[in-house]
């Protein structure tokens, strides 16, 4: 995807030009993201760049910065625009015109209201010279991202934090807050990063910044979204498979080869197979296989899709790269230590991809978010005393995931009937949740919450624990009913943050990932349906699984399970890292000893070695956190090196003959 980056001076009449020196380091910094061009636009105050990756048809030839100087206004977008007919025809333009085009004009006809009138994936910054005001906007989910820093009178913004880094005002300092969650793996502020001058612009937001300062505002909500209500089983069938078939077409709009990846399960599969009845030739699919850890491959699913349907097939032979391959890139990539101990098979899944040819890529990430399990059905219906139909639903789930109905039974009939004041505040404190196939029970009220291998002195410094026990309440308010617990998880900032880690990589390789789960419409559907469309007869995602009816090869359609990955990163970890594991989490690592409890770390790795296959869900993720967090700050800290990615190699000037200066 494309970068973008602004910066203006906000001090009034007497605010200084913007120094062209400042945008070209910012440019340098960002070159990665743009290999179709570049270019810079300045007038007094503000300046903004913009390095271009053609993804859309229209998009070849494009030159950005946009200026319109009879209405005063500058733009840089990244955009891809999905209403593109209806916006042609309300503005009034040829079909020829950019995404670009169309964000410029929308703006110059809604102003601030403009993002509303957009439908499809954005992060645009546009100066409005008769208002000297800059305003910035990102799409509902976050897939473009955009941070900004506003210190003294500057106020600056880009794609991503790398380029704010570059600025002499910024002094780089690290966000104790985010990396105490990140340690505890709840990375939930969908505005912090790991900067404290940093912020990120959450999704489904407009920043306006002028004489007054920013101002953020939030132009769209699920939570706005009411019920809606069909006549059938088979009508919201049929909503669902129109909604998400237009998501599909609309992410195949490419300038490039159009692929998808494909892991074998409903999310991915549905996609490839909807997609590839769509495309004049066979559809290019990448996919990860494992021959060292059988449990982890799934080829037996991704077959059944590419006998179904038009595909070409590449693999990546998974098990063969350390979960440490490439971690100084992704650190450097993310900005932050990476989150996500598989990343280092999506990097080299986005490079098989670019390598091919293939620039646009759709991705199955988002699936579960958007259509939701539906297990906030089951709470309700315990609520509601709706004993037959509670005991329908979990005998179908007993039946779907072989487990005892009637232990099920029991745990939600308890919280439908409880009116102690003991079990509500054990409800609220942790919560009884179905959640797949895995279930958390309440923690004791007053019982301090569990901060993982955090240091007690940063949990303190950052006041943690109070931070995690308003999490866990909120989250069993919300798991009170199914609405609430599909609005609470899509507003989770957790998803944006996923959503810009792969932005990122993928930039890198030249990518432009798309997710069609993610398309406002059908993330507006899904949150719309009743409960019982979500979970129906022990299925979860029924409404998915109903849609795909004749389009999935049924094994895929009725698949229950989900590929545990977790074998195949022990036998990473132990295969190729072990000596850098026992130096990292056993030797020591100073950088770490200011965050990490190292007896709670040392127990978790005792205990991960000697189990037979690990804690799939805990004690690996706080070794990756540990290892990727001691390594971002390594490569950040000046001390162990003479300069650091961060402010070092991203800070080199760009020379100005390979920029387009505007005037």
């Amino acid at each position: 995807m494309s970068a973008v980056f602004g910066l203006v001076y906000r001090d009034g009449e007497a605010a200084r030009a913007v120094e062209p020196w400042l945008l070209r380091k910012m440019a340098q910094s960002l070159l990665h993201r743009g290999p179709d061009g570049q270019g810079i636009w300045h007038d007094g105050p503000a300046g903004l760049g913009h390095l271009l990756l053609h993804t859309t048809p229209e998009s070849v030839g494009e030159r950005q910065p946009l200026h319109d100087a009879g209405r005063g206004l500058a733009a840089t977008v990244d955009a891809r625009l999905d209403n593109r007919a209806e916006l042609l025809a309300a503005l009034d333009l040829p079909s020829s015109a950019t995404d670009a085009d169309l964000v410029l004009a929308a703006y110059a006809r809604w102003g601030e209201a403009s993002p509303s009138h957009l439908l499809g994936d954005f992060a645009f910054v546009i100066w409005d010279g008769g208002a000297r005001r800059l305003f910035c906007a990102r799409d509902h989910a976050g897939v473009r991202p955009l941070v900004y820093a506003s210190v003294g009178g500057l106020f600056a913004c880009a794609s991503e934090s790398k380029a704010l880094l570059t600025l002499p005002a910024l002094t780089g300092e690290r966000d104790e807050a985010q990396i105490a969650d990140f340690l505890l793996g709840e990375p939930a502020d969908a505005a912090a990063t790991f900067y404290r001058e940093i912020r990120r612009l959450p999704p489904a937001h407009t920043l306006t910044v002028d004489g007054a300062g920013p101002r953020l505002q939030r132009y769209w909500s699920p939570s706005d979204v009411p019920e809606r209500r069909l006549g059938s089983d088979a009508a919201y069938a049929d909503a669902f498979r129109e909604t998400f078939a237009e998501a599909v077409r609309c992410r195949l709009r490419s300038g490039q080869p159009a692929g998808a990846l494909l892991s074998g399960g409903l999310d991915s599969s549905s996609i490839v197979c909807v997609a590839s009845a769509m495309q004049p030739a066979p559809l290019p699919t990448f996919s990860c296989v494992y021959d060292a850890v059988p449990t982890c491959d799934e080829r037996q699913y991704q077959q059944l899709v590419l006998h179904a349907r038009p595909c070409t097939w590449t693999t990546l032979a998974a098990d063969d790269l350390s979960p440490l391959s490439y971690l100084d890139e992704l650190t450097i990539q993310a900005e932050g230590p990476p989150f996500g101990p598989g990343l280092a098979s999506q990097v080299a899944l986005y490079r098989l991809a670019s390598a091919a040819g293939v620039r646009t890529l759709l991705d199955g990430h988002g699936g579960d978010e958007v259509v939701s399990h539906g297990e906030g059905y089951l709470s309700e219906l315990a609520l509601a005393h709706r004993w037959p139909a509670l005991l329908r639903e979990v005998r179908g789930v007993a039946r779907t995931y072989d487990e005892a109905a009637w232990s099920m039974f029991a745990t939600y009939a308890r919280f439908g009937l409880s009116t102690s004041a003991t079990f509500r505040r054990l409800w609220r404190a942790g919560g009884a949740v179905w959640h797949g196939v895995r279930r958390t029970t309440p923690q004791p009220a007053g019982e301090a919450p569990r901060l993982g291998v955090v240091l007690p002195a940063l949990a303190a410094r950052v006041n943690l624990a109070d931070r995690v026990r308003e999490r866990q309440r909120a989250q069993a308010r919300a798991a009170r009913t199914e609405r609430g617990l599909h609005l609470a998880t899509l507003d989770d900032g957790r998803q944006p943050l996923a959503l810009e880690v792969l932005d990122r990589i993928a930039s890198a390789a030249g990518v432009d990932p798309r997710y069609p789960f993610w398309d406002k419409r059908l993330v507006e559907l899904c949150v719309s349906v009743p409960a019982e469309q979500k979970l129906r007869g022990g299925w979860p995602r029924s409404i998915l699984r109903r849609a795909m009816e004749g389009i999935l090869p049924p094994a895929i359609q009725w698949r229950a399970d989900k590929t545990d990955f977790s074998p195949s990163l022990r036998r990473g970890f132990l295969t190729f890292e072990r000596q850098r594991l026992d130096a990292a989490l056993l030797d020591g690592s100073p950088e770490l000893d200011a965050y990490i409890d190292r007896a709670a770390l040392r127990q978790r790795y005792d205990r991960w070695l000697t189990a037979e296959q690990g804690d799939a869900h805990g004690d690996i993720h706080h070794i990756w956190r540990a290892m990727a967090l001691g390594r971002w700050l390594q490569l950040t800290d000046p001390v162990h090196q003479q300069a650091s990615p961060v402010r070092g190699v991203f800070s080199q000037g760009l020379p100005a003959a390979q920029l387009h200066l505007g005037a």
